[in-house]
């Protein structure tokens, strides 16, 4: 007995799609990696206080940054819903905050099934490390160099540094756009 064919397929794809639409948002506004979106626990996320913690990997260090309002609510509704469904189709237990649907725990194939769609509606879009490239340079701009690297989560602010080369070249393409002289 399959108990596959049984299920509602439109039902999982919009599950999975609320997902990573939760996902995405982390990556987008806190700068998270996509290693670091598939690390996180339910007790990472700290709703009440607007927070989420980032745990400290051998490459970065640990943090807690501020939720956008607008992600509260969708990470609550993913936390107390969307991901339990998730749990019941994949048939498994675990305190991971971001589950896959099949067995396995990894989530690879969430990443690049998901990178494959935006590609298709951006063509702009290259990869996540691109995007959170684009995140860190953006920081750049609004905040001192010690607010973003703990922000991203370097260990050495040379790490940040290394983003401020983007900003100049930015700033350099607007000069040769915009200048009345060029």
């Amino acid at each position: 007995d399959d108990t596959r064919n049984n299920r509602n397929w439109w039902q999982e794809h919009l599950l999975t799609r609320k997902r990573n639409k939760v996902a995405l948002g982390l990556l987008i506004y806190q700068g998270v990696t996509t290693a670091e979106v598939d690390r996180l626990t339910e007790n990472d996320l700290q709703l009440r206080e607007g927070k989420l913690f980032i745990q400290g990997s051998k490459k970065s260090n640990e943090r807690t940054l501020e939720l956008k309002s607008h992600q509260i609510m969708d990470l609550m509704e993913y936390q107390l819903k969307t991901r339990l469904e998730l749990l019941k189709i994949a048939q498994k237990e675990t305190n991971q905050l971001f589950i896959s649907k099949g067995k396995n725990i990894q989530s690879n194939n969430n990443w690049k099934r998901l990178s494959q769609v935006i590609k298709e509606q951006n063509q702009k879009f290259t990869n996540f490390k691109q995007v959170r490239a684009s995140v860190i340079t953006h920081w750049l701009g609004m905040y001192n160099l010690r607010q973003v690297q703990y922000m991203a989560g370097h260990k050495y602010v040379s790490s940040t540094e290394s983003y401020l080369v983007n900003r100049l070249e930015d700033l350099q393409s607007d000069i040769d756009k915009y200048h009345p002289m060029i």
